[in-house]
């Protein structure tokens, strides 16, 4: 019976707060009637309204009495002392402006730069993958340091092997990804993106169609016409989700393919943009060390750990040879090759994994600093309300009344902060601080959310409830003595030297990620300068991917990519043109990296791996790529029994040491390909990576020699030449080149799509954006961080000035002049702001191991980059001491001592 009178009780207090008003209008009617009834029998008596209005209130006892007695029965006195606290300290806040923008400044950027820093980094790093068991999902990649490869791909022969004969896997899977091709259906060409994938890769991710069926084993079986599966996206955009698709025919490539089913919406494996997958069956009778363009993925057997995983893997690419014996022995030992077996997850962020460790460095940087700079703030502010706190125990104030009344005033400026902190995060969320999916993973899945606004919000109101009570403490010192004594105080000389010296370690976070900022802008200035080996001024570029239907034989592919160029050529504006397979300072995507074999003068013989281009006559001089010998491409070198083909510079000394290379025959070592002779040796270009260095390239000519239908071309040139890069000489910007560009094209061919337009200058830029990034992102924080420290300089000086109000006028009093005084508070000042940055320095030394690797023909212990780091943050420092300083020294003796 007591609990259920309780609950009653309970819910009674809560209806009457919800209907507090109202209440309150009925007590207010309630007790004015009674005294209308007790003012009517003083009249009745013959007393004047005014007397017996007199005698009524003394016999009532108090009106107001009865209505806190009310409320308090009612459950109203916690509700009237938060409402009352809050009130207050919103005065009071609004009276300190400089400690109330301060604080709301500091809290606004740091939780705003942590919170979507630290969600970027969370989605990226530590969010799973949205896939069932996410957690046996792995990548077995390999890795051949011998051949001087950078990719970690594997062929198709060393997928089957491991697919046949590794027990730690459920099944094996194999994609390639970033191909190109064309929708040719319906009115207008749409080039995609698409993915060739053994269909048992989809079974491994846990995929549930939204609409038909997955790829199976028969599929792939079909080759050339085998059914295809369309993205989400895909269908909604370009089939308007007409569940019709399933089952019928689309046009891709100029071929008809049948749609087997669409993939889930937010399936966006192996890139958001994938638009079509096909089916796959790897098939090997060889395995090749050098030609591997397969991503293997997995799932764990049922109790099988990635490290017994690892360790079976590298058990068994020892015996790669039993199965391919074109490997064994010498050639798998000079490849060095190794395996290894990591989560999916993990496989994602390799590539990243440095810029993620800046992003999570950062985001510890600037909380350390906004948390430093407010508790200095609070304390500050504490430190100036300890006589106020004194009147407020004199006046009989309770220890918790003062603690409530500080929790009220830190709460109501921290959640100030936290609603700055939202559109901070919000800009960092939108603008990613620069990134592209291209350049990290999972980032299209990073998006501003009203749970991360709320957590935004609870996080400033934790913040807000810790500094209360810490307030309260360090004011509650107030004593009688504070009150005899006037005088205001900012504290001790510990106390001060502690202030000091959170101020100075936001100095030296900041002078670190200066160091650190400027560290990136010289090596990206110095990436700038490096000569990539063509001349980007006035030149455009734009891709096609050409059909497979129509265009089978080598012949047809070359007659369209020269009629283009031909169409170009006579196009109002454009002086030059030409076309690629691959350009330089752009990432070399051609899986194919066989070996060269040359024989020297002496017969030594020499090999290097090699990177396979198809060119354009007419090529090497538009791109103002230098002939370092011989000659360029001419009409009959395709049709020579010894095929004519250019090297790199790099390559021919490779091959070649400082012999003469031209008139000299090459050949690739695997394949039933001819001989080739050098006619030529051009410079040396770059790819994306320009710190990877020169690329040892094989230009092969894109001429039309052979007649028609022969079929010795694809026995003279490893590569189809289907996508290729067309480039352009012109003055004319890139939106006047945009009509001509589709123009030349639908002249040869109106179902072609044109994309990929940019002009050189732009790909040149690509190859400084992981340095660029880096560069912003340090430079960013380092200006957050600047600020957040002017913040806390200004606050400790200003403060620590005003309890020195009267020691200044006793100064200005006995003769000291208002420069001296300023002077005072820069020497003062300057020890802490010295002392900051010489931790700084200590701290970017000690950090220079880890940025070395990242940086460019630039020491991370420059001194001329120091003294300039040391310069700027001193400067900033004297600004933010400028204002109290000045303003100590206009201070009036006369005024102060007299209060």
């Amino acid at each position: 019976m007591p609990l259920r009178y309780d609950i009653r009780a309970v819910v009674a207090r809560a209806v009457a707060l919800v209907r507090r008003r109202r209440i309150e209008r009925e007590l207010d009617d309630e007790l004015q009637f009674h005294l209308d009834c007790e003012i009517a029998q003083g009249i009745s008596r013959g007393a004047s309204p005014d007397a017996a209005r007199r005698d009524a209130l003394i016999a009532f006892g108090g009106v107001q009495r009865f209505r806190e007695e009310t409320r308090d029965a009612r459950g109203f006195v916690v509700l009237d002392g938060m409402t009352r606290d809050l009130r207050f300290a919103i005065r009071r806040l609004g009276r300190a402006r400089a400690f109330t923008l301060g604080t709301v400044a500091t809290l606004g950027v740091g939780l705003g730069v942590v919170t979507g820093i630290g969600a970027m980094a969370y989605d990226i790093m530590v969010r799973p993958l949205p896939y069932p068991e996410p957690s046996r999902l792995v990548r077995i990649s390999l890795t051949t340091p011998g051949l001087g490869l950078t990719t970690d791909n594997q062929s198709h022969g060393t997928f089957v092997f491991l697919a046949e004969r590794a027990r730690s896997f459920r099944t094996l899977g194999a994609y390639m990804e970033n191909s190109a091709v064309s929708i040719t259906d319906g009115d207008t060409p749409e080039r995609v993106v698409a993915a060739l994938l053994t269909p048992n890769v989809l079974d491994i991710l846990g995929v549930v169609p939204s609409a038909g069926r997955l790829l199976t084993a028969e599929d792939a079986a079909a080759g050339f016409t085998s059914p295809v599966m369309i993205s989400y996206d895909l269908w909604q955009r370009r089939y308007a989700g007409d569940r019709a698709v399933v089952g019928r025919y689309i046009e891709v490539n100029r071929g008809r393919r049948l749609v087997a089913g669409v993939l889930p919406r937010g399936f966006d494996f192996p890139s958001p943009e994938t638009a079509i997958y096909y089916p796959e069956q790897m098939q090997a009778n060889t395995a090749s060390l050098t030609y591997r363009n397969l991503t293997v993925i997995g799932r764990l057997a049922p109790g099988v750990s990635v490290s017994r995983a690892q360790r079976e893997v590298d058990a068994l690419l020892p015996r790669l040879g039993e199965r391919f014996p074109e490997v064994a022995g010498r050639a798998l030992q000079r490849a060095q090759m190794a395996g290894h077996v990591e989560t999916m997850r993990d496989a994602m962020i390799a590539p990243v994994r440095p810029e993620l460790r800046l992003l999570v460095a950062l985001v510890a940087a600037v909380i350390l600093i906004a948390v430093a700079n407010v508790a200095t703030l609070a304390l500050l502010r504490a430190e100036r309300l300890h006589v106020e706190s004194a009147v407020m125990r004199a006046l009989g104030a309770s220890t918790g009344a003062l603690r409530q009344r500080f929790v009220a005033e830190s709460v109501v400026v921290a959640l100030g902060g936290g609603v700055a902190a939202v559109p901070v995060a919000m800009s960092v969320l939108i603008t990613k601080l620069g990134f592209t999916d291209a350049q990290m993973p999972r980032l299209h899945e990073v998006a501003m959310s009203p749970a991360l606004g709320a957590a935004i919000l609870g996080v400033a109101t934790l913040i807000g409830l810790g500094l209360g009570p810490v307030m309260a403490a360090r004011a509650g010192r107030g004593t009688a003595t504070s009150l005899r004594a006037d005088v205001r105080t900012t504290g001790g000389r510990g106390w001060r030297r502690a202030q000091e010296a959170l101020v100075a370690a936001q100095i030296a976070l900041a002078m670190s990620l200066l160091v650190g900022a400027g560290l990136f802008t010289a090596s990206m200035l110095r990436l700038r300068r490096v000569d990539t080996g063509f001349v980007a001024k006035d030149g455009a570029q734009f891709s096609l991917q050409i059909p497979f239907d129509g265009y089978e034989t080598y012949q047809r592919t070359v007659a369209f990519d020269l009629g283009v160029i031909d169409a170009l050529r006579q196009s109002p504006g454009v002086s030059a043109a030409a076309a690629a397979m691959e350009l330089p300072s752009t990432p070399q995507l051609l899986g194919l990296r066989p070996s060269l074999e040359a024989v020297g003068a002496d017969g030594r013989r020499a090999s290097a791996v090699i990177h396979i281009n198809v060119v354009s006559p007419g090529f090497f001089s538009l791109m103002g790529i230098p002939l370092r010998a011989g000659r360029t491409f001419a009409a009959g070198d395709l049709a020579s029994l010894t095929p004519g083909v250019v090297l790199s510079a790099a390559l021919a000394r490779d091959l070649f040491g400082s012999e003469n290379p031209v008139g000299r025959d090459v050949r690739i070592t695997t394949g039933r390909y001819p001989a080739y002779r050098v006619i030529g040796v051009s410079g040396d270009v770059y790819s994306d990576r320009v710190t990877d260095g020169a690329l040892r390239s094989v230009y092969y000519p894109l001429l039309n020699d052979l007649q028609p239908g022969s079929t010795e071309t694809e026995e003279r040139i490893p590569v189809m030449p289907g996508g290729m890069h067309f480039v352009v000489r012109s003055r004319l910007p890139l939106d006047a080149l945009m009509p001509a560009f589709r123009a030349a094209v639908h002249s040869v061919d109106p179902r072609v799509p044109v994309w990929d337009v940019r002009t050189l200058d732009t790909v040149v830029a690509a190859t400084t954006a992981h340095i660029r990034l880096s560069m912003l992102l340090l430079a960013a924080s380092a200006a957050a961080t600047l600020l957040l420290g002017v913040i806390g300089i200004y606050s400790v000086v200003a403060y620590a000035l005003t309890g020195r109000a009267r020691e200044l006028a006793v100064r200005l009093a006995l003769g000291a002049s208002p420069s001296g005084i300023a002077r005072l508070v820069y020497r003062e000042s300057a020890l802490m702001v010295g002392g900051g940055i010489a931790a700084g320095v200590v701290v970017s030394l000690a950090g220079a191991r880890v940025v070395r690797g990242l940086l460019y023909e630039v020491s991370p212990t420059d001194p001329y980059l120091f003294v300039a780091s040391i310069a700027a943050v001193a400067v900033i420092a004297a600004a933010a001491v400028y204002a109290p300083a000045r303003r100590a020294g206009r201070t009036d003796p006369a005024a102060v001592l007299r209060g």
